[in-house]
């Protein structure tokens, strides 16, 4: 008993001090773990500002390339294509006037939201990919401030009310490409487009989510008076030949140039000297450019290797790399396919250019819209040879296809849809309405001008006139027909077109560029006979 009373005694004394002991060791977990946390905290606050810092930039280079609200409208809907069927359709044909370059390449998919396809490109060259991040990066390098617009040299493609002549869509435009060429080999100068005439491009396309932003002004303080004397004057360049020198390239069609060394080393010297001479002096230099090959010709010719993808094969990529439609035009191209019951890549298409520098007589337009029909039926049958040795089963297959008519003439589209018609074609459609002719234009009685269908951006309805300046006075959504026909032709699976460039503009911009048939060269198609 004297024992356990010794015991529990002890115990009773040691109490408070292990208590105590417990509380000490308590404050120091405490102070440990509050230590601890402050360090995970201060090690957190770089981490929290470089996420934010990185956040602030998404946002700002999205509010940069994109500043139209699609309320979550994808801007492609149902126009998409799937590029995949780009090499499954190719023409392989001995006639001279049926291409077969090698297909598209199928790595370019739209139906990737609105990002432009250059940066995962395989087809782009590398030189062109380069300018593209390098146009970007001075983009943003400018709205952020990083640097000032005097650290730079700009091309603008330019089309001012004072202009003489501008020319249509395909004249201000197709020469894409070889704006992007002629750019970079100007010592990298940053390309921009500029129109006023007959309102400012930004009405019709935009640039894409990373994609080339060609939106003139690139910085606001550019706008002052002595930054836009280029704007008063006449271009500075304006014919092929002015260009060719900020190439260095001598164009073997020029008699005194057949053996002219145009060699890299060569040609760059000559750049160089010439550039150094004339243009680097110059913050900003305009182009209005014209040639009825938009600078093909050069663009192939500068190519670093014959392998080298050329222009006909870039083109649909470096288009979707530098435009798509603003939502308006999107709208009206999305409305169009639904009204006409058009599936891209799933119809086909002809263009008749009747109004193109002088009148077409009724006998003219009739007989041409026939060849057009002959010809797309020439054009399939051509295809399907590939496919099948059955002539009657063919036949009936292209007759059973879809058939979309577009012409800058009433009469004209009317002639080739009946004429389809009378020969089997079953599903013959056009846009082309009587009734969009009655909007006169606002600065003149005329009433003996041709019927045509869309307003041309240098001559509205007077698609003959030789001052087309007098004809442009219309507000922007009455030239959207211009860029949705475009469009439409454009995710046709073949076409067929003959005067002008438009239609060939919108084959290019097609998956299959191969499949066209070009009614400058293959003049006259005829109907075959049945044994």
């Amino acid at each position: 008993r004297s024992i356990v009373m010794a015991a529990t005694k002890q115990q009773q004394q040691q109490r408070p001090r292990s208590s105590g002991n417990r509380q000490q060791q308590q404050q120091q977990q405490h102070r440990y773990c509050g230590g601890t946390k402050a360090i995970l905290l201060l090690a957190l606050i770089p981490l929290l500002s470089l996420a934010y810092s990185s956040l602030i930039v998404v946002l700002l280079r999205l509010e940069q390339r994109h500043d139209h609200d699609y309320d979550g409208q994808h801007p492609f809907s149902s126009w998409m294509i799937d590029s995949s069927s780009s090499s499954s359709s190719i023409i392989t044909n001995n006639n001279s006037h049926i291409h077969n370059n090698p297909p598209v390449s199928s790595s370019m998919s739209l139906s990737s939201s609105l990002v432009a396809p250059w940066r995962n490109s395989t087809l782009l060259p590398h030189w062109m990919k380069q300018y593209f991040a390098y146009h970007q990066e001075a983009r943003y390098n400018l709205s952020t401030g990083r640097n000032r617009w005097t650290d730079y040299r700009y091309l603008v493609v330019r089309c001012l009310h004072h202009d003489a002549k501008c020319g249509g869509g395909a004249d201000r435009l197709k020469s894409l490409p070889f704006m992007l060429l002629l750019a970079d080999q100007m010592h990298r100068r940053i390309l921009l487009y500029q129109w006023e005439r007959p309102t400012p491009l930004q009405e019709f396309l935009q640039p894409p989510v990373d994609g080339l932003d060609w939106r003139w002004p690139p910085h606001p303080d550019m706008l002052q008076q002595e930054e836009t004397h280029w704007m008063a004057g006449r271009p500075t360049l304006m014919n092929g030949e002015q260009i060719n020198k900020c190439l260095g390239y001598l164009a073997p069609d020029e008699g005194h140039n057949k053996n002219a060394d145009n060699s890299l080393s060569a040609r760059l010297e000559r750049r160089d000297r010439h550039l150094q001479q004339h243009y680097n002096d110059q913050r900003v230099i305009s182009i209005r450019y014209q040639s009825h090959n938009h600078g093909r010709l050069q663009y192939d010719a500068l190519r670093a290797t014959d392998d080298e993808p050329s222009y006909d094969q870039v083109f649909r990529q470096v288009w979707y790399s530098v435009f798509v439609p603003t939502p308006p035009v999107q709208a009206q191209i999305d409305e169009r396919l639904g009204e006409l019951q058009l599936q891209p890549g799933r119809y086909q298409a002809i263009h008749i250019r009747s109004q193109y520098i002088q009148e077409w007589k009724q006998a003219r337009i009739a007989s041409f819209a026939q060849s057009t029909v002959h010809c797309l039926h020439q054009l399939l049958a051509n295809q399907q040879q590939q496919q099948s040795e059955d002539k009657d089963k063919d036949d009936k297959r292209i007759l059973n296809t879809t058939v979309f008519v577009s012409s800058d003439g009433v009469d004209a589209a009317h002639a080739a849809v009946q004429y389809a018609r009378q020969r089997g074609w079953h599903q013959v459609v056009t846009d082309v309405d009587d009734d969009n002719n009655n909007d006169n234009d606002s600065n003149t009685t005329n009433t003996t001008a041709p019927q045509v269908t869309h307003l041309h951006l240098d001559r509205g309805h007077h698609f003959l006139s030789q001052r087309p300046r007098e004809w442009t006075q219309h507000e922007a959504p009455h030239y959207y027909d211009t860029f949705v026909d475009l469009y439409v032709l454009s995710h046709a699976q073949c076409i067929v077109f003959g005067f002008g460039n438009y239609g060939r503009w919108a084959n290019l911009m097609s998956t299959n560029v191969n499949c066209h048939l070009d009614m400058r060269v293959e003049r006259t198609c005829t109907w075959p006979q049945k044994p």
